[in-house]
């Protein structure tokens, strides 16, 4: 009998991996991006290549290795499911805009 929670499999991307990055950065940038970049900039970021370009350099550099997921300190539902799925609660992100929490996953988490 299953409970219905998938526990995903996390492991170094490879080459192979590219397309499949680009395009959740892509889907990520223009769903989560827009309230506080404005749609100007994510149009921008997304059609130019610019972001696709992002996750080539990363990846050539051998430094997608790790998943990161910010959440507002107040989002208790999120940073719930977070914690329930072994993400790793970072730092508190300090920048223009509102303040941010940054969860981490990785092959050794």
């Amino acid at each position: 009998m299953t409970t219905g929670q998938h526990h995903p499999t996390i492991r170094p991307a490879t080459g192979p991996d590219l397309d499949a990055l680009q395009a959740l950065a892509r889907r990520t940038i223009d769903i989560c991006y827009r309230g506080f970049l404005g749609d100007e900039a994510v149009d921008w970021f997304v059609g130019s290549g610019a972001s696709d370009e992002h996750v080539r350099g990363h990846l050539e550099q051998g430094h997608v290795h790790c998943l990161d997921l910010e959440t507002f300190p107040d989002n208790v539902t999120a940073r719930s499911f977070y914690d329930s799925c072994g993400w790793v609660l970072g730092d508190r992100l300090e920048d223009e805009g509102p303040a941010k929490l940054e969860y981490t996953k990785s092959a050794g988490d």
